[in-house]
């Protein structure tokens, strides 16, 4: 039992720091000197860098402007699609599209929490047969509908997958996961994300310097040793609720990054190996 449930105290209680302490950083000036003044201390291979994108179904203007900037920025980019919701045409809609690799969003993207908690699909109390026949469903309906495009990723709706459910997770055919922050505390393989573009709470962009205290957290965990210094550091996007100013910041972050000799957007396949 301890060894069970230790790991995940730990791990839930290391994420909330970590968000705690990345949220107040010192950050000088616009925020983006300060991104490059740490990437300036990387040593040895560069720094990994992975982008994310959620909650796709069909083909819309918005996600048109994503592949757009794909394109422009010429770095690989995971799309996380819904299965239950994703149109029939939805493979023919993304297929060719160079380095964009589809994971699998949950199943329909449901809240299944109590009353009065955290919105979650995986939740607390389902039932691990019922998980495992909706997540077997969708990854056979993502791996017809986008053959060899599709990877055995599964992004939990709202970042969160309850202890209880890593296992049907496995035995519906997925490999990995990918949640919010490092930690995660999970059996089954990870890579997450940790800069997220949006200010949820105000419903509009984050700001430079919120977006660069997320960045140079994770850049120093692993500076420090406290995480795998290889471990990729995910940007999170969600295509249909971006307005100008949204696109406007993943734009000049991802110029940021690029433009760094200690920065690497390596291929999905090395992020997920």
């Amino acid at each position: 039992m301890r060894s069970t449930i230790f790991p995940r105290l730990y791990s839930r209680a290391a994420r909330a720091l970590i968000r705690r302490w990345s949220a107040h950083l010192p950050v000088a000036g616009s925020g983006w000197p300060a991104l490059h003044a740490e990437l300036d201390l990387w040593r040895g291979p560069p720094a990994r860098f992975w982008w994310r994108d959620d909650d796709a179904i069909c083909e819309t203007p918005e996600l048109r402007h994503l592949l757009a900037v794909r394109d422009r920025q010429a770095i690989p980019l995971a799309i996380a699609v819904i299965p239950a919701r994703a149109s029939a045409n939805f493979g023919s809609v993304l297929s060719g599209w160079p380095c964009v690799d589809i994971f699998a969003h949950g199943w329909d993207h449901q809240n299944h929490n109590r009353p009065g908690r955290l919105s979650a699909e995986l939740a607390p109390g389902r039932k691990a047969g019922e998980v495992r026949l909706e997540l077997t469903q969708g990854r056979t309906r993502l791996e017809d509908m986008f053959g060899e495009q599709f990877k055995p990723v599964l992004v939990p709706p709202y970042n969160y997958l309850s202890p209880h459910l890593v296992e049907p997770v496995r035995e519906a055919g997925f490999s990995f996961v990918s949640i919010d922050r490092d930690f995660a505390g999970f059996s089954v393989p990870s890579q997450n994300v940790h800069i997220d573009v949006i200010d949820w709470r105000r419903k509009q962009a984050a700001t430079p310097i919120e977006i660069v205290r997320s960045a140079v957290a994770a850049l120093r965990l692993r500076r420090y040793g406290l995480v795998d210094a290889d471990a990729p550091i995910g940007l999170i996007t969600h295509h249909l609720v971006h307005d100008a100013s949204v696109w406007t910041v993943t734009e000049t972050l991802l110029d940021r990054l690029k433009e760094h000799p200690a920065v690497a957007f390596p291929a999905m396949h090395e992020v997920f190996r």
